[in-house]
Order: C-alpha cells, then sequence, then structure tokens
C-alpha cells in the first residue's frame, strides 16, 4: 500500500491479497487501518463492467467518497465534505464528518459519478474529473435516510424527524434502550416522508408524506412503482408499495400470519425479493452465547419473492431456523442467494434456490457484531454474476472484500 493518503484527488496503492475461501475465489481489495466500506446492500458496488468500485474511507480523518480502480489497486478520493456530527441513530451512533455515513450509491445510468450526502444537501461527484454538483436540499428539520439510484436515473430516499433522530441518540448515550414503543410510533405518524428524484430531469417525481419511520425507498427499474419499508419491528407491517401514475400506496406482503420480514429489494422491474421467518412447529437452533441470535423461539427462516403485478408470492423456507440477523442479495438471474448471516455469525453463505434454502458458507467476514452499520458486511451480487463484494473486518480495520464464483478474478 501506497500514495499519498489525505485530500480530494489523492490516491493509494492498494495489493490486491487473495485469501482461503471454500469453492470460491475471495480477495481483500483494501488495507490498513481505520474504515473502507461497500454501500448499503442494494446499491451497486462495482461499475457494469466489474472494473470500478466506489466505497466509504476515513483515512483523511472524515468519512469521504472513494473510487478503486480494480486493475491497477488505485483507489482516488473523490470528495472532500465538511458535513459535522453526522449519525444514524440508531443505527450509527458516532458522530460523523465528512459526508454522511453509509449513504452512497453510483449515479446511473452514465455510471460516471458518485451520489452522496453531505448534511442535507444531496450531491454527485465525477468519479473522473472531481467536479461535484448539488441535487436536492432536504429541509433542516429532517434527517434523510438510505439512497438508492435506479438503473433510468431517479433518486429515492426517505427522511424523518431530526429531532426524534437526536432525542434517540441521547437516550442511547444516557445508557437507555431503543424502544419502538406507542409514543414513539404516534410521533412518528407526523414528518416522515420519501423523496423520488429524476437526475435526468433534474426534478422531483415524488414527495410523499408517510405515517411511520420509512426507510429503503427504491424506484422500479421501469418507473412504475417505488418500494419502501416502515422501519422497526419486523412484525408490523413491513413492505409498501407506490404507484407512480395513481400516486397511492399500498401494503405489500400483508402480515396477519405472524411473518417477521425485512430487506425488500427489487429482483426486476416486476419481482421483488425479501426474507424473513414464520412461526413453525419446528423451533429454531439456537447458538449458546453466540451474538447476533434471534431468539424468537418457534420460527422459522425463508426468502421470499413477490410479483407486483399478480400478486404471485413464492416463500421458500430455509432448511434451519433463522439463527442470525444478516441481509440477503440475489443473482441475476434469480436462481442464488447470499447472506452474511442466517446460519453462520461470521460468514458469508450461498444457497441455490429449490424446495428449501440451504446455505453454503464460502467466506469469512469477520464482523464483530457489537460495531455499528458501517461493519456490516452487506453483500451485494454484481450484474454479471461473477462476483459479490462486502465488506469485512480484520485485525487492522474494515476493508472492502470480492467473491469471484468459479474461476472469476478481478
Amino acid at each position: 500500500m501506497a500514495g499519498d493518503r489525505s485530500g480530494k484527488g489523492s490516491q493509494t496503492r492498494f495489493e490486491r491479497r487473495e485469501l482461503s475461501a471454500a469453492g470460491v475465489r475471495l480477495f481483500q481489495l483494501t488495507a490498513g487501518p481505520g474504515m473502507h466500506y461497500a454501500p448499503y446492500f442494494y446499491n451497486p458496488h462495482l461499475n457494469p463492467e466489474g472494473e470500478r468500485l466506489i466505497y466509504i474511507g476515513d483515512q483523511s480523518d472524515s468519512e469521504q467518497v472513494y473510487a478503486l480502480d480494480l486493475e491497477s489497486g488505485v483507489s482516488t478520493q473523490l470528495t472532500a465534505a465538511q458535513g459535522r456530527d453526522q449519525h444514524w441513530s440508531p443505527y450509527i451512533r458516532t458522530g460523523i464528518d465528512g459526508i454522511r455515513p453509509q449513504f452512497i450509491a453510483w449515479s446511473q445510468p452514465d455510471w460516471a459519478h458518485a451520489l452522496f450526502w453531505e448534511g442535507n444537501t444531496l450531491k454527485r461527484v465525477h468519479a473522473a474529473t472531481l467536479e461535484e454538483e448539488a441535487l436536492y436540499q432536504l429541509r433542516e428539520d429532517a434527517v434523510p435516510q438510505i439512497l438508492h439510484c435506479s438503473a433510468g436515473g431517479w433518486v429515492s430516499f426517505g427522511y424523518i424527524p431530526r429531532a426524534i433522530q437526536e432525542e434517540i441518540r441521547a437516550t442511547l448515550a444516557a445508557g437507555g434502550r431503543m424502544q419502538w414503543d406507542e409514543p414513539l410510533l404516534e410521533r412518528l405518524k407526523e414528518g416522515c416522508g420519501f423523496v423520488v428524484f429524476d437526475l435526468n430531469a433534474r426534478r422531483v417525481i415524488a414527495d410523499e408524506h408517510v405515517p411511520f419511520w420509512v426507510n429503503h425507498i427504491q424506484a422500479s427499474d421501469n418507473h412504475k412503482w417505488v418500494l419502501y419499508c416502515q422501519e422497526g419491528p419486523w412484525q408490523r407491517q413491513r413492505m409498501w408499495l407506490y404507484d407512480i401514475a395513481h400516486r397511492s400506496s399500498m401494503p405489500l406482503r400483508t402480515q396477519n400470519d405472524g411473518a417477521a420480514i425485512g430487506h425488500e429489494f427489487w429482483l426486476d422491474d416486476h419481482s421483488v425479493a425479501y426474507h424473513g421467518t414464520l412461526p413453525d412447529k419446528q423451533p429454531s437452533t439456537r447458538v449458546a452465547g453466540a451474538q447476533g441470535v434471534r431468539g424468537r423461539g418457534e420460527a422459522r427462516g425463508f426468502f421470499g419473492r413477490l410479483n407486483v403485478v399478480t400478486g404471485e408470492r413464492l416463500e421458500t423456507p430455509s432448511a434451519d431456523g433463522e439463527r442470525f440477523y444478516g441481509h440477503y442479495h440475489a443473482s441475476p438471474d434469480g436462481t442464488r442467494i447470499v447472506t452474511d448471516g442466517e446460519i453462520t455469525a461470521d460468514h458469508i453463505s450461498i444457497a441455490t434456490l429449490g424446495n428449501e434454502v440451504l446455505f453454503r458458507p464460502v467466506a469469512r467476514h469477520g464482523w464483530v457484531r457489537s460495531r455499528d452499520q458501517r461493519h456490516h458486511p452487506h453483500p451485494h451480487w454484481h450484474a454479471s454474476g461473477r462476483f459479490i463484494t462486502f465488506t469485512g473486518c480484520d485485525e487492522q480495520g474494515t476493508q472492502v472484500l470480492l467473491l469471484g464464483l468459479g474461476d472469476a478474478a478481478p
């Protein structure tokens, strides 16, 4: 590892390392102390050609956006954002300077820019020229949630009242616990909503009030629908679908059967994927002393797919109970899924979808589950089907890693 490590436009060269894995090739793309972490799981990490990756690093003493050229190993700092004390409580409680932590994405369809938040200003930066552009200003009494960019260039994000997020951080700092109780849910009925912004036309497509903490806002690639979720207990009505043409919302996959679901994402322009647990007569296995165990009692994990046009739903059960919290993503053809949890606490696992889901651990990610969302692996299956990228932890810090499926290598 060599190079000037501080300042917009500065570059560092990483030596790619191949690590041991089971039936796949595993590469560590970054190295050294501090943070190097990938975007949220439903946002692509790599460009379509698999040549360049965006990530967040803190090597300039603040969190900034970086672009890594996989062939040369050269990483370039794209931003010098000046945001102050930005947090995402309860998930990221530490006040972050620079960009808003975790909230970055490739700007599509050009794949030449990275989107990010600096304070309450949504911006994008050109990965080659480093030219920045302000796109949208969120009002000061609100704070943004995770952003997403569709293939056609619609940027979506939620927002909640700033005062509520600050109160949550103060409660946690004082030793209290996050409580999704009725008083909080009642307060969240006001001041929450989501925005859909068209990058091409530079205009707001939708700015909708939602009577709960809203997150995971994702416009479909055909720009007919917007998928979003209710943050909080997974047993509440989690998934919702907004119809762009009719400007109306409806619950998606009603949960009157005791299901707990989460981490929804688009499989294609009409199909949504998600995972969760269902009550079951067979008790799930509980691993004594392990962090991250759900401990629901009698519950069974599943991976679901739902056609938003026909309403057809397929939920494939896990071969074993869901033991560990995790995020899922799917191969482009929808035949396989990857997770950073489910059956192991510290491995990336892959399963082929059949009559049931049987995960096979393939590579260690090393996430220490007491750490916040920035350290979470968040695996993403590349559009080529050849790579899975994720965040991992080693003795020095948090690193970006890549799985090459079969003999694939970056």
